[in-house]
């Protein structure tokens, strides 16, 4: 049997292993296709974490039915309800790796203040390594050597510039 056809055997006995005939079992059917259909898996490692996402979901939804049954004894409730919430963080989990995975662990930095000091330097741009890789970096010198600084913009009394003024509420 292929794996998809597997898996997907799986999805549709999550909610109950022993199918019972009717309406209920179309019901359950129609709302984890309609799970797998929003989730739109793209590769058998997203169906597999969808249909994990679906499963926790789906018992701790039933963990918080049975913490409400009316005939349901103290100690029945706090169980059931400490399975729930400990289920619900098993799937904001489950919800963050298949994020993860989708993004395939890319991250984006953003830099919005730099200080550059005098004598110092910066690059503004993508950095990338020569190349791409990363060999040799032990026998590349990090500095070609030391130059003089250039006078800053304001250094020569020639340069100064009248001081603009500033708004009482700035």
């Amino acid at each position: 049997m292929e794996f998809d056809a597997l898996q997907s055997s799986h999805q549709r006995r999550l909610v109950r292993p022993q199918p019972q005939p009717g309406k209920d079992l179309d019901d359950k059917r129609t709302a984890i296709l309609a799970f797998m259909a929003g989730v739109n898996p793209k590769d058998t490692i997203e169906g597999m974490m969808a249909a994990q996402l679906f499963a926790s979901h789906a018992a701790a939804m039933e963990c918080y039915r049975r913490a409400m049954l009316p005939d349901q004894s103290v100690e029945g409730k706090q169980i059931n309800l400490t399975l729930a919430a400990k289920l619900t963080k098993v799937n904001a989990e489950q919800a963050a790796a298949l994020s993860k995975y989708r993004g395939k662990g890319q991250q984006k930095v953003v830099v919005e203040h730099v200080h550059v000091y005098p004598g110092g330097q910066a690059i503004v741009g993508q950095v990338t390594t020569p190349g791409g890789s990363t060999k040799n970096l032990e026998a590349q010198p990090h500095a070609i050597g030391y130059a003089e600084c250039s006078p800053v913009r304001c250094e020569n009394e020639e340069q100064k510039r009248e001081a603009l003024p500033v708004a009482g509420n700035a």
